[in-house]
């Protein structure tokens, strides 16, 4: 048992987090549900502009190239 606790702590230090509700400038973005909820209104995004999302949220104060975000998304 106590071996089956130390291998489940190491994998919650070393598991990447992942947030599924993003809030970003007064905006909150819901990935699951593909919503951005700003100033009490919804907003439908496409799984592609999602996917676009987490990718430049993903590498802050970078510049991606269109290549690498067609190739990546």
């Amino acid at each position: 048992m106590e071996l089956l606790e130390r291998v489940k702590a190491v994998l919650r230090r070393t598991a990447p987090l992942r947030q599924d509700t993003l809030e970003l400038n007064g905006r909150e973005i819901d990935l699951p549900n593909r919503i951005i909820r700003h100033q009490q209104k919804e907003y439908s995004m496409s799984q592609f502009e999602i996917r676009i999302l987490e990718l430049l949220l993903s590498r802050p104060g970078q510049i991606i190239s269109r290549a690498t975000i067609l190739e990546q998304v």
